[in-house]
């Protein structure tokens, strides 16, 4: 992640001087796809939702396994 005052050249660069995005990353000395990304940001306060975590290839099962897993913890200690 870049600087703030980064940042800040690579909006004013692309918003004032109107310079295209390869020319940002040649005069800022990062990539061109982190010039992109920062000089098209709008909003940085945007919030990413948590990524919902699946279970594809145990999902049939996953019934099952629990079920073995309780009766287990009924059986005496072994």
């Amino acid at each position: 992640m870049l600087k703030m005052p980064q940042q800040e050249d690579i909006k004013f660069l692309r918003e004032s001087e109107g310079l295209s995005v390869s020319d940002i990353a040649r005069q800022v000395g990062i990539h061109w796809r982190t010039a992109k990304r920062y000089a098209d940001q709008s909003n940085w306060n945007v919030s990413l939702g948590k990524r919902k975590s699946s279970s594809p290839v145990m999902g049939p099962f996953m019934e099952m396994v629990d079920t073995w897993l309780e009766e287990d913890q009924l059986l005496p200690r072994k």
